[in-house]
């Protein structure tokens, strides 16, 4: 029996913004992030009840990606997802990183959420990931819990994540994120 691999990043996405989505999931994946990018789950989700399925993903997910356009916010579904994801937000367990995609009308957002802009910038957008996954911040921002030698391990850990992402995901070795256990990076 398999053993059930924890999600790292769940992707919200309309199918206009489909490309964005899966040139992250695929590249956070090449750097041993794993990802629910629902496309890449397509035997697994079948048959499953959608909605339950989404609080399931984006509960068990470390943080989720909101890939937010024009398009976003016009869809039903992904509007429920945003409602679960922010759901999730408020109870202090998952992070939303909200991905703006052209110009959207920023009173949708969340009220004082930051956010980053999609310039076809998919290296960069991966970094600050991989940093946010390394922290172990909750939704607060506060350190989950983890003492000051976690933290400074995570610090270390920042120069590694530079080389690899300077160097395409072709790193030789592991990179422990204390609080998600190891993954490694594949080598393209």
């Amino acid at each position: 029996m398999k053993a059930d691999i924890p999600t790292h990043v769940a992707i919200s996405f309309t199918e206009q913004d489909d490309e964005i989505a899966q040139v992250i999931s695929k590249r956070l994946n090449d750097y041993g992030v794993t990802t629910y990018y629902y496309k890449d789950k397509t035997s697994e989700n079948w048959g499953r009840e959608l909605e339950d399925l989404t609080i399931e993903k984006y509960s068990q997910a470390e943080l989720v990606l909101l890939i937010l356009s024009e398009a976003f916010f016009k869809k039903k579904w992904t509007r429920k997802e945003l409602e679960i994801a922010l759901k999730e937000h408020e109870k202090g367990k998952r992070y939303i990183l909200p991905l703006t995609v052209g110009e959207i009308d920023l009173d949708l957002i969340p009220k004082g959420m930051v956010t980053q802009n999609w310039t076809n910038n998919s290296k960069f957008i991966c970094k600050l990931i991989i940093r946010r996954l390394i922290s172990g911040k909750d939704s607060k921002g506060e350190a989950k819990g983890y003492d000051d030698k976690s933290t400074n391990k995570a610090k270390e850990k920042e120069g590694k994540v530079d080389q690899m992402i300077k160097n395409n995901g072709k790193v030789g070795e592991q990179i422990n994120i204390t609080h998600l256990g190891t993954f490694n990076q594949k080598e393209s």
